[in-house]
């Protein structure tokens, strides 16, 4: 079951883009580090089905929590799924190149205007009309 998991944080991964398929390899072994697991058997394909996150993540911080690895609370289990999925993004380095290739290609695509307020990303949760407030806090 804990393979499958594993497996499956990879596939979720490469699924999502945060990941190309040829570090699969590469990430399974740094969950199988993180878990302290020395081997590591490809699930039978009966057993080979994707799995939604949540049920991943919980499978993976129930086998920290019992081999020791991690302490059975929500704070804990929060740091550790931080630092698992953290295995699954990119280094700082990579993002920095996307966007400016992305800049290269059209600049209006990656930044918006907004009167008075320069020139901010499209980040969908900043989509939308000024706050009232001024805050920040949608």
């Amino acid at each position: 079951m804990v393979t499958r998991a594993v497996k499956n944080l990879a596939r979720y991964g490469v699924e999502k883009g945060l990941i190309q398929k040829c570090d699969e390899a590469f990430v399974i072994n740094r969950v199988l580090q993180e878990l302290g697991m020395n081997s590591f058997e490809q699930p039978a394909e009966s057993e080979d089905s994707t799995m939604e996150l949540e049920e991943i993540l919980k499978i993976l911080l129930d086998y920290a929590c019992e081999k020791g690895i991690i302490e059975n609370s929500i704070a804990y289990r929060d740091l550790f799924d931080t630092k698992l999925m953290g295995l699954l993004t990119p280094f700082p380095h990579e993002v920095i190149a996307e966007f400016k290739r992305r800049m290269l290609e059209s600049p209006e695509a990656v930044l918006c205007v907004q009167p008075g307020n320069g020139l901010y990303p499209q980040l969908p949760h900043l989509q939308g009309p000024p706050l009232e407030n001024g805050n920040g806090i949608r």
